[in-house]
């Protein structure tokens, strides 16, 4: 959660992206400016951006599989 803690007037909410080793290598993130939504309006988004988050490592694991098996 961010509430212009970086950016003055703006407001974000994050989530990381692992390996299948547990190492962080990306995230995935939804930003917007405070004067459209709030920190407790971005939550609402949380539920979506998890099953973003599950079907991105997926696919990460997937793509790497598909390249060591070449």
């Amino acid at each position: 959660m961010d509430d212009e803690e970086f950016i003055d007037g703006m407001v974000a909410i994050a989530l990381p992206l692992y390996d299948q080793f547990g190492n962080f290598m990306a995230a995935l993130f939804c930003h917007c400016p405070k004067s459209r939504k709030t920190v407790a309006d971005l939550e609402n988004y949380l539920p979506i951006l998890r099953v973003a988050q599950q079907s991105l490592e997926a696919v990460y694991q997937e793509m790497k599989e598909l390249a060591e098996s070449k």
